[in-house]
């Protein structure tokens, strides 16, 4: 069992992000060109000298007008099982308003990136597994549902 769930889960290698490179062409002649500064806080702006395309490097926060470590906070405190409201409420005691819909959006749009980034973590799998039944009644049929759980790492 171990080795089919191994097998069905390829590897995954996290590719690290080269900000030495254009967002556009790739060439590697860029050039730091000013700093922007927003309301979440000074960006690095670069310059590439092929295209003459002007870019910052924003991983997984483009066009968000809000500071990076918000968002995080947010989606932590969302994932974590706090309501979409008592997360709006509790950014704003720190001086941060921001709507519970926007909260429920970027809870959405994150999990679906988490979704597929744990999709292609290979888990690690011990060789003892712990079982369990349940038989339920679905709309007047009788289904059996298993749960199995390894014993180390609890996956």
């Amino acid at each position: 069992m171990r080795e089919a769930v191994q097998e069905e889960v390829p590897k995954t290698i996290i590719k690290q992000v080269d900000l030495t490179k254009c967002k556009r062409c790739k060439s590697p002649n860029v050039v730091k060109q000013g700093i922007r500064r927003l309301k979440r806080g000074p960006v690095q702006g670069y310059k590439c000298k092929d295209c003459n395309k002007r870019f910052t490097h924003n991983l997984g926060f483009e066009k968000k007008h809000v500071a990076p470590e918000q968002i995080t906070q947010a989606v932590d405190l969302l994932f974590s099982g706090l309501s979409s409201r008592k997360v709006a409420k509790s950014l704003e005691m720190t001086g941060f308003k921001i709507s519970c819909k926007t909260v429920q959006n970027w809870g959405k749009a994150y999990a679906e990136i988490m979704e597929r980034f744990a999709d292609t973590i290979k888990p690690q799998v011990g060789e003892a597994w712990r079982t369990d039944e349940l038989y339920l009644k679905i709309k007047g049929n009788r289904k059996y549902l298993f749960a199995m759980l390894d014993s180390d790492t609890r996956f």
